[in-house]
């Protein structure tokens, strides 16, 4: 579990999306699909240089990205969750949800590799705060895709919508 750990850490601390797949049912079919399979054997070979060619993401250590796509459709979902928070002391210390002190986060930059053939519509961004959605600018350059995020608390969802 530890080596599985290691490679997921690695690959989360440098903001790239990856998928796990429990390698008792993976095929050769479903691991055609990625660019690059990562092992626990990887985890002697992980190297900044390895990652060329992966979406990335330029944020905070305390951001963590995801991504998700629907069943039906070709809509990307990209999920940023906000760790940072503000520190108080042990004696003032409130509970609950007052316990709560998140800092806000900007600045964070995508840089997106869009599926051949998906033409991208609109990028647009929400979160808990405001919830109407945000056009986001953007920029599609050699099949990948360029913004930057809005300013967020917690939890921010950018939602790259495709043409019809």
């Amino acid at each position: 579990m530890s080596a599985f750990q290691e490679v997921g850490r690695f690959l989360l601390d440098r903001h790239v999306l990856f998928d796990v797949i429990p390698d008792d049912i993976a095929t050769d079919q479903q691991l055609e699909r990625y660019r690059r399979v990562f092992t626990i054997s990887s985890r002697d070979h992980l190297k900044l240089e390895t990652l060329g060619g992966f979406s990335r993401f330029e944020a905070p250590a305390t951001v963590r990205v995801s991504a998700s796509r629907p069943s039906q459709g070709r809509e990307i979902t990209l999920h940023f969750v906000n760790y940072a928070r503000q520190e108080t002391s042990q004696e003032t210390k409130p509970a609950g949800i007052a316990a709560e002190r998140p800092l806000p986060v900007s600045g964070v930059r995508a840089d997106v590799v869009i599926p051949p053939g998906l033409r991208v519509e609109k990028v647009e961004a929400i979160t808990p705060e405001h919830p109407d959605p945000v056009e986001l600018k953007s920029e599609l350059t050699g099949g990948r895709l360029r913004f930057e995020v809005p300013a967020f608390l917690v939890y921010s969802v950018v939602r790259i919508r495709p043409s019809s």
